[in-house]
């Protein structure tokens, strides 16, 4: 899963280079970047939930919600 935000940023940031579009007024490529700082906060967040369950579970703590 943490393999997502690097692929996101670096392995398709090619194909963002070479679009045109401006959404909101501002070239693609920091827009692409922008948006691949947002989707990298988002998994990162998600791992922690996980693990932090995971832990819990291992700890016999139960399900923390």
């Amino acid at each position: 899963m943490l393999v997502l935000p690097f692929v996101f940023h670096a392995g398709l940031m090619p194909l963002a280079n070479a679009s045109t579009l401006e959404p909101f007024g501002i070239p693609f490529p920091l827009f692409w970047q922008m948006l691949a700082t947002l989707l990298s906060g988002g998994v990162l967040g998600l791992v922690y939930a996980i693990d932090c369950r995971v832990d819990a579970r291992e700890r016999g703590e139960g399900v923390v919600h």
